[in-house]
C-alpha cells in the first residue's frame, strides 16, 4: 500500500469522529516534505479555519503516536474549497 493510503486509513477514524470526511491525502516533496490533508464536513456545511485547526491537532497527535512517516514533514490541513478534486466514485453521482 502506498504511504498516503496507509496514512489515510490511519487518520480516517479520527477525522470522522470529529464530523468530517477525508477527501484526499497527498505528499508533496518540493522544498520540504508536506503531508496535505483535504477535508470536508459530513453535513456539507463549509469548513472554517477553526475546523482545520481541530483536525490538524487531532491528526498531529495521532501521527506523533503512530509515526507512519519516517523523517520530518509539515502537516497541512485544508478545506476542499471551490476546486474540490473528484477522487471517489460518489463524487461523480
Amino acid at each position: 500500500m502506498k504511504l498516503t493510503g496507509a496514512v489515510e486509513d490511519l487518520i480516517n477514524p479520527t477525522v470522522e469522529a470529529l464530523g468530517f470526511r477525508v477527501v484526499r491525502v497527498k505528499m508533496f516533496t518540493r522544498h520540504k516534505r508536506t503531508l496535505q490533508v483535504m477535508a470536508e464536513r459530513d453535513d456539507g456545511t463549509p469548513v472554517v479555519v477553526e475546523d482545520c485547526t481541530r483536525i490538524s491537532r487531532a491528526i498531529s497527535a495521532l501521527m506523533d503516536a503512530e509515526d507512519p512517516i519516517p523523517g520530518a514533514y509539515d502537516l497541512e490541513v485544508s478545506s476542499t474549497g471551490i476546486d474540490r478534486p473528484l477522487v471517489r466514485p460518489e463524487d461523480f453521482d
